[in-house]
């Protein structure tokens, strides 16, 4: 089960409504500004320069890989402890290891 839209093309894609797991969703919660898409047309490239969308995704493979390498972050409580941790240090992964 999952998602999945054309940002290029804007198929599939609302801007005022996302499909994330709060677990894994990066603290931004929409890949693009939800009045973005609406100027899209008109310039094009540069709202794709300055949003960044295809890296949206990188935020929860990284979290992914997280609990794959540290083993006690895989349980669901220690998980979202990881996560307040995370943001407390302002996802800053050296000051959260520190």
């Amino acid at each position: 089960l999952g998602a999945c839209a054309d940002l290029r093309t804007g198929t599939n894609w609302v801007p005022d409504e996302t499909i994330i797991d709060p677990g894994y969703a990066a603290p931004e919660k929409y890949i693009m500004g939800t009045k973005t898409w609406d100027k899209q047309h008109l310039v094009g490239g540069l709202v794709w320069a300055a949003n960044a969308p295809d890296r949206f995704d990188s935020f929860s493979a990284g979290l992914v890989l997280m609990q794959m390498a540290v083993k006690r972050l895989r349980p669901r409580g220690k998980f979202r402890e990881f996560r307040r941790q995370l943001e407390a240090c302002e996802y800053d992964l050296d000051a959260w290891r520190e």
